[in-house]
């Protein structure tokens, strides 16, 4: 309290003291008793006009930042949120088309961003021409998305619209002396009918614009019961994946590559498997891809290397074998630069040697990053982990470059087994066995599913398969069964 009225003092003492050694200077008195008094009101009254009129523009500059995209003119999200609060009124009917350009990402990082925001700019003029009566087009955020919000319109007469924003998005570009070529994915959702609010009508656009890509990109789709029951399974899927791998759900099964020549299993190749507690069995095609994006697939990775090296040494010990054990990786390992001390974890909590492990990567993962991949793989190569390619034929192709990676093992992608009959498949098989051969690779043909496929890979010099013709992926307790019974005949 003392201290409190000490300041209080000092404060009042200061101000006092300051006042009283102020002096004002108004001018002549005289001559401000001369000035007449309409003058006075006018001068006022100018005064009071310019800070109005200040005010006014200052205020609409304001607002035309706030509720405009500055690189495009265009309306940005604030406007929209304007608009669906005061347009939409939670139950008019209206439709949303959210469009995303195609791979623009790929213009930006390699013609660079101005060129990028040179190619925003002549969207966004493109799309003015759809402007209208109770039509609106908004930039969302600074980077590739546009919504389109219009008001009472047919569905026939909205899918009309996103075809020709589609056509015009479609023409060439002549930007910076370059001539570009890009496409747009659409989604489009209705109110009330998926939504009578911001948030629910965007999401299912959203996910409908996602599903466009999904179909093939440069496309538009509309938001339905069956996309919106896909997103709901992939929801629970993403939330099942963060607590699978803690409650135990995840399994492994093994498929046995096969010598032919010899007649015998010759490895294993781990594949992971998914008992959702809702869904069932999920195949890996559905929850890989989504724990790709969301990053859980390096944890369940490590998981699935500890555990198949621990089986692969715990199969090998009743007959001292070398059947060794591969693995999957996805492009995700690579980037998160934790690949050998994954590896040297597994292997030394199983006491396995490295020769016994076999990494599988595709060729995508290869051609995104070749030489941090190969950095990656070098030392693993020299400990003697074994490398493979997998799905070889599939996607891109970069055969001038093959011999520089450390692969040991090229495995035939399924799809051309499936098409074995087809005269040209057969042609290319037989291309990939030479190419082994001469490379000094070993070849594994996969999808193996006839005899008559296994004849055709006989003749053609194809020794190592995979596939149902010889063996489902099975779990540990029926392989070791399997196994069994193999050295039983054997014996």
């Amino acid at each position: 309290m003392g201290a409190s009225a000490l300041m209080g003092l000092a404060v009042c003492g200061m101000h006092y003291t300051g006042m009283s050694a102020a002096e004002f200077w108004c001018g002549d008195d005289e001559l401000l008793m001369k000035l007449p008094r309409e003058g006075a009101d006018l001068v006022l009254l100018m005064i009071m006009m310019v800070t109005w009129i200040a005010l006014y523009f200052d205020q609409t500059l304001l607002e035309k930042m706030a509720f405009s995209d500055p690189l495009t003119g265009l309306q940005n999200r604030h406007s929209m949120n304007h608009h669906f609060e005061s347009k939409l009124g939670g139950s008019a009917h209206s439709a949303l088309l959210f469009l995303d350009l195609d791979q623009f990402k790929l213009i930006n990082d390699t013609l660079g961003h101005d060129i990028g925001d040179l190619l925003i700019k002549e969207v966004a003029a493109r799309l003015q021409q759809f402007l209208g009566e109770d039509r609106y087009v908004f930039r969302l955020g600074g980077g590739d998305e546009f919504l389109l919000l219009a008001g009472e319109m047919s569905r026939q007469a909205v899918e009309t619209m996103a075809q020709q924003i589609l056509e015009d998005i479609r023409k060439v570009y002549i930007l910076g002396g370059n001539e570009l070529y890009i496409t747009g994915s659409i989604g489009i959702s209705y109110a009330p009918q998926h939504g009578t609010d911001r948030s629910g009508l965007l999401k299912a656009a959203d996910s409908a614009m996602y599903h466009a890509k999904r179909l093939g990109k440069n496309q538009f789709c509309s938001f339905n019961s069956e996309l919106e029951q896909k997103l709901i399974r992939r929801m629970e899927i993403e939330k099942g994946l963060r607590i699978a791998l803690a409650s135990g759900q995840f399994t492994l099964h093994y498929q046995p590559k096969w010598n032919a020549e010899r007649n015998c299993p010759v490895g294993f190749e781990a594949l992971l498997r998914w008992n959702h507690p809702k869904y069932g069995l999920v195949a890996p095609n559905e929850f890989i891809p989504i724990a790709e994006e969301t990053g859980l697939i390096v944890g369940m990775t490590r998981w699935v290397l500890e555990q198949a090296c621990s089986d692969c040494a715990d199969w090998n010990k009743p007959a001292g074998g070398k059947l060794g054990v591969s693995v999957n990786l996805s492009i995700n390992i690579f980037e998160s630069m934790n690949l050998m001390d994954m590896i040297m974890a597994a292997l030394q909590h199983a006491s396995l040697p490295p020769d016994m492990l076999e990494l599988e990567i595709t060729e995508s993962i290869v051609m995104k990053d070749a030489p941090e991949v190969i950095r990656q793989l070098l030392p693993l190569q020299e400990m003697g982990v074994t490398i493979s390619m997998d799905n070889f034929g599939s996607g891109y192709s970069f055969l001038g470059a093959i011999d520089q990676i450390p692969f040991h093992t090229l495995k035939i992608d399924k799809h051309y087994m499936q098409e074995s009959d087809s005269p040209s498949k057969r042609a290319i098989i037989n291309t990939f066995i030479t190419l082994a051969n001469q490379l000094n690779l070993e070849l594994v043909a996969e999808g193996v599913e006839t005899e008559r496929q296994l004849d055709f890979l006989r003749a053609a010099g194809c020794t190592i398969m995979q596939g149902y013709y010889f063996k489902k992926p099975m779990p540990r307790g029926e392989l070791d069964r399997w196994l069994s019974d193999l050295n039983r005949e054997a014996g």
